[in-house]
């Protein structure tokens, strides 16, 4: 995302698709951004159009194998270098299925 903000001038716009659905990272293989890692991907840009997009897909459960990829159009509106992403939020807890 930075080479793509340093390569783009002030008013560009950039066209992205990435997976998006529930947060997974499939070690060597893929990874999808869902409502906690898709803030973080998309810091400093404005989003200028969605195509594609559904909103309830973020947190929709579904196999890790189906992919949906909607396209972004990412303005750039800031001078200078992309502003670093705030910290992620904390995970959800574990879920104890533990019976006592």
């Amino acid at each position: 995302m930075r080479a793509a903000w340093r390569g783009l001038r002030v008013g560009g716009t950039l066209l992205l698709s990435v997976p998006v659905g529930p947060d997974v990272v499939v070690w060597n293989l893929h990874r999808r951004y869902g409502a906690r890692r898709l803030p973080l991907l998309l810091h400093g840009w404005e989003v200028a159009a969605r195509y594609g997009w559904d909103e309830a897909l973020l947190e929709a459960e579904g196999n890790w194998r189906q992919t949906y990829e909607p396209l972004l159009a990412l303005k750039r509106t800031q001078a200078g270098e992309l502003p670093p992403p705030p910290a992620p939020p904390p995970p959800p807890p574990p879920e104890d299925d533990r019976e006592l």
